[in-house]
């Protein structure tokens, strides 16, 4: 029988969008929950080359599924639900000698996602047809005694297809713009720490993402700027 490890987890994640009608230079922040589970199935236990060295080259295979529902305040349409699928090599299993080195790929497929946010004399729409997700990660870590130790690099990358519309004034119609194959990604840093006292474990993250290039905003919003990185932190019992 594999190794099999289910998980599920709720959030509420703070995302900065830009403004149509020009109302604020910085931007507006929306606040969206979100839930996901997620099922990891051991494929390949690896090999064991030596006594303290085992799982080279095991295999992971893993499925989530999850759904967020950004804020109908802000302008934003419904649920928005997403899939993915991935693996995870593990190229060294974590021994009293020896850290755990693993590296992971998982691709997400998100549903539509409409936006009505802008308000004032020349409303906007967007629509985001179907966008994915693809992340990358390579962490490692170690157990020492009581206190663990975590450090990793990853790249996301996000592709999408859609449109913009801005309504138009007295007479003039619509402008519409439509957008294929559009293509943004980042890369991040991370690191952390955990420490077991029995039954609970007690555990913090702290990183750095840089931020999405190519800027998918015109110049002239100087005051919202998706290259700019973030430092991101979470901890948790």
């Amino acid at each position: 029988v594999p190794r099999v490890a289910v998980s599920a987890r709720l959030g509420i994640t703070s995302g900065r969008y830009p403004t149509l009608n020009g109302s604020s230079a910085e931007g507006e922040t929306t606040w969206t929950p979100s839930f996901e589970g997620a099922l990891a199935i051991s494929a390949f236990d690896g090999f064991r080359p030596l006594p303290t060295i085992g799982g080279v080259f095991a295999l992971d295979v893993i499925g989530v599924a999850g759904t967020a529902r950004p804020s109908a305040s802000d302008g934003f349409e419904g649920s928005v639900s997403s899939f993915g699928y991935g693996v995870r090599l593990g190229l060294l299993r974590e021994s009293f000698t020896m850290p755990g080195v693993t590296i992971s790929a998982v691709r997400r497929h998100l549903a539509e996602l409409r936006w009505n946010g802008a308000d004032g004399d020349r409303p906007g729409r967007v629509v985001l047809d179907g966008p994915t997700a693809t992340s990358l990660r390579a962490t490692v870590g170690k157990d020492l005694l009581a206190l663990g130790l975590v450090a990793g690099v990853g790249w996301d990358r996000v592709d999408s297809n859609g449109s913009f519309v801005v309504d138009g004034v007295g007479a003039a119609g619509p402008l519409s713009l439509t957008f294929d194959d559009f293509r943004t990604e980042r890369t991040l840093v991370f690191g952390g720490a955990s420490l077991t006292l029995l039954v609970l474990q007690l555990s913090g993250e702290v990183g750095y993402a840089a931020g999405f290039e190519p800027r998918p905003v015109a110049a002239g919003s100087a005051g919202f700027d998706p290259t700019a990185g973030n430092v991101f932190a979470t901890v948790s019992a």
